[in-house]
C-alpha cells in the first residue's frame, strides 16, 4: 500500500482509500505519463487528462469494477477465455472510434454486467470470429449505451447483442449489425433485461 502520495483527483482517492497496486500496475501508470515517483518518496500526478486514459495500453483488454477511463481511437482484444477486450462490473468505460476484436468461441468483446456501464460511440467497429461469439454481453444490472457503431459477428450460434437478467440495459441509436453463420443472432434478451432507444431529456 502507498501511505503518502502527493498525487491528485480519482488516483489521489484510490490512495487514499488503501487501495494496492502491483509493481506492473504501477510501471503502467508510469509509462503512460500518469505520475511520476519523486526521491521523497511520493507520487507527482502529472497530468490532469492522462487520468482519463484507459490502462492497459491498448490493444491489450480492459478490466474494470470501479473509476472512469476513455479510450480514442485504436482497438481492444481478447485475450482468451474469460477476457473480453472490455469488461466492466463497475464505473464507466467509454470507447470512441475503438474496433473491439474478440477472436475466442464464447468470449464476449464488449461485457458489462453489475453496476458497470459501456458507452461507445464515434465509429466504433465490434467484430467476433469466432463460433457463439457474443459482440455485446449484457448481464444483470450492466448498462451499454451504443450510438453510431458496427457489430459483426460470425460463425455458429452467434449473437451481436445478448442482453440477460434483471436489470441489464441497452439502448441503441445509429446501429448498424452483421450476424453470420448458423443459428446467429443480430439480438438476444431474456430473463428481465431491455434493449431500447436512448432516453432524451
Amino acid at each position: 500500500m502507498i501511505g503518502k502520495t502527493q498525487a491528485t483527483g480519482k488516483f489521489q482517492e484510490a490512495i487514499s482509500v488503501g487501495h494496492h497496486f502491483s509493481p506492473v500496475r504501477l510501471r503502467d501508470l508510469g509509462a503512460a505519463g500518469l505520475l511520476t515517483l519523486l526521491s521523497s518518496g511520493f507520487l507527482l500526478y502529472s497530468s490532469a487528462d492522462a487520468m482519463s486514459q484507459c490502462l492497459p495500453a491498448r490493444p491489450d483488454p480492459v478490466s474494470m469494477n470501479s473509476g472512469s477511463c476513455t479510450d480514442t481511437g485504436g482497438s481492444r482484444e481478447s485475450t482468451g477465455a474469460g477476457a473480453p477486450a472490455v469488461e466492466v462490473t463497475g464505473g464507466q468505460y467509454t470507447g470512441q472510434g475503438v474496433t473491439f476484436l474478440s477472436e475466442h468461441g464464447s468470449v464476449p468483446a464488449i461485457y458489462a454486467e453489475g453496476a458497470g456501464v459501456v458507452i461507445l460511440n464515434g465509429g466504433s467497429t465490434i467484430i467476433t470470429t469466432e463460433s457463439h461469439g457474443y459482440g455485446i454481453e449484457v448481464g444483470a444490472g450492466g448498462t451499454v449505451h451504443a450510438n453510431s457503431i458496427q457489430i459483426t459477428t460470425e460463425e455458429y450460434g452467434s449473437d451481436a447483442i445478448l442482453a440477460v437478467g434483471s436489470g441489464a440495459y441497452v439502448s441503441l441509436e445509429d446501429v448498424g449489425i452483421v450476424a453470420k453463420g448458423g443459428s446467429a443472432r443480430g439480438m438476444r434478451v431474456s430473463d428481465g433485461a431491455v434493449v431500447g432507444a436512448p432516453m432524451y431529456q
